[in-house]
């Protein structure tokens, strides 16, 4: 079709009962819209196999241009934000970056990108865009210790040893004792 190609394209001859496989590639700025197997839609597929072939067959391609535009869903868990959130509008072929920020006592446990794990990432950014997108940040209490002086060589809490840390008087004598808080 125009705006795109078949592969391998014009008359293919095949040996009876063998397979034959096609490739559509849309050309730049274009997408695939539909592929028509003996005038019955395929769907959006970028690839066809003929199997065990017995007789003629007809296929073809039928590309379509691009959207300009393309949203892209943000969303945040309870704990954090994203920015921008909401549905942003992006240019195609251009990037839009995402930033994940957890509130206080709060860590970013996953960013989910079109349902898929990114891991905790603090900056997601599309690239290339050409679809639609989604991105959500989810978000876990973090587990902080805090350092509660004085504590003496022998004290530990939670299996966490004290550790001595730089005082006032600048000798390294005092230790810290380590302490859960949310």
């Amino acid at each position: 079709g125009l705006n795109g190609k078949i592969t391998p394209s014009g008359t293919v001859n095949v040996t009876k009962g063998a397979n034959q496989t096609f490739t559509f590639t849309a050309d730049a700025g274009y997408q695939i819209k539909d592929v028509l197997i003996d005038n019955v839609s395929a769907g959006k597929v970028t690839t066809y196999t003929f199997s065990n072939v017995t007789a003629n067959h007809g296929i073809s391609a039928v590309f379509a241009e691009l959207p300009a535009e393309f949203p892209i869903t943000a969303s945040a868990g309870s704990g954090g934000s994203i920015n921008p959130s909401g549905v942003v509008t992006a240019a195609a072929g251009s990037k839009a970056s995402f930033t994940i920020t957890p509130d206080p006592g709060f860590r970013i446990a996953d960013v989910l990108v079109d349902g898929i794990s990114a891991g905790p990432v603090p900056l997601y950014e599309f690239a290339g865009i050409s679809s639609a997108h989604t991105i959500t940040a989810e978000f876990t209490v973090a587990e902080n210790i805090a350092l509660n002086k004085p504590a003496s060589s022998q004290s530990y809490y939670r299996n966490y040893q004290p550790s001595k840390a730089n005082d006032d008087d600048a000798t390294n004598s005092s230790y810290w004792a380590a302490n859960w808080y949310p």
